[in-house]
């Protein structure tokens, strides 16, 4: 587990040590993350035990930005890391995403053929993306984690 102080510390690498720190609660089951912290409104500092994926996780983003899909663009700290080391943990900070995440009751509310649409297209973007980007992706089949965990959730 990580600590508030922890994190403030770790922020002192990106001059971000004097702003608020609030915990992150996921929007489909409202439980706690122990993964990641909101810093401030802006940002996100997010960490794991193990590097590669810190490192996956820098790397898909950056093959991602600048396409034109929203996502959480990792932030350096102020002598160009892209992530940190503490101790045994591992921490990057990205900029938050404003809006809100939807779970699949959204779906079927208002127009959920022009939502199901859009969802789909956004996800064949994504899917172009990958295929072009030059770094090592874990495969997923798609249509079975959609069946399977997503939209039962």
């Amino acid at each position: 587990m990580v600590s508030h102080k922890k994190v403030l510390d770790v922020l002192k690498q990106w001059e971000l040590e004097n702003e608020s720190i609030s915990d992150v609660y996921h929007g489909s089951n409202g439980g706690k993350s122990n993964r990641a912290f909101y810093v401030g409104k802006d940002f996100v500092l997010k960490f794991s035990k193990n590097s590669d994926e810190v490192k996956k996780a820098i790397a898909l983003c950056n093959a991602i930005k600048g396409t034109g899909l929203c996502i959480s663009s990792p932030i350096k700290t102020t002598d160009g890391r892209a992530y940190v080391q503490d101790g045994e943990m591992f921490f990057y900070l990205t900029w938050r995403i404003s809006g809100t995440q939807m779970i699949a009751h959204d779906f079927y509310e208002g127009d959920y053929v022009a939502k199901a649409r859009f969802v789909g297209e956004i996800i064949a973007q994504l899917h172009l993306i990958l295929c072009q980007a030059k770094i090592p992706v874990n495969e997923v089949n798609l249509y079975e984690s959609v069946k399977n965990w997503a939209l039962p959730k």
